[in-house]
C-alpha cells in the first residue's frame, strides 16, 4: 500500500487500514521495486490456497472489469441483492466476494 501521507489524499489508504492490515506500507518510488520483488516470489507451499469457487468468482469479476456485459457472465450468482447503489450509476450494487474484512461490490451495468 502506498504510504498515506505521500498520496494526493491520504484519507483513501488511511480508511483502507482501518479496515485491513497491510503487508507493506511504502512511498510511492518504492512501489516498482516492491512489487518487482513481490512478483518473483515464489508462494509458499506450491499453489494459491483459493477454492474453486472463489476462482470462479474472480474470473467473472475479472471479465466484467474488462467490460463484458455483467449479466451474461453471471453477476446474479454472484451474489444475493444488496441495499447498497452505485454512487455513479446509481444502479444496484450486488456483493461479488468478500476478502474479510471487506466485500467487493460491482454495480449491475447491462
Amino acid at each position: 500500500m502506498q504510504e498515506p501521507n505521500d498520496t494526493e489524499v491520504p484519507d483513501l489508504p488511511r480508511n483502507a487500514l482501518r479496515r485491513v492490515e497491510a503487508d507493506e506500507i511504502v512511498p510511492i518510488e518504492q512501489m516498482g521495486k516492491l512489487l518487482s520483488l513481490l512478483v518473483a516470489e515464489s508462494i509458499i507451499g506450491g499453489k494459491p490456497k483459493v477454492s474453486e469457487k472463489e476462482r470462479e468468482r474472480m474470473e467473472i469479476e475479472g471479465g466484467i472489469a474488462k467490460e463484458d456485459n455483467a449479466f451474461e457472465r453471471g453477476i446474479l450468482s454472484l451474489g444475493e441483492p444488496s441495499l447498497f447503489t452505485c454512487p455513479e450509476c446509481h444502479k444496484e450494487a450486488r456483493p461479488v466476494f468478500a476478502v474479510t474484512p471487506a466485500t467487493l461490490f460491482r454495480s449491475i451495468v447491462s
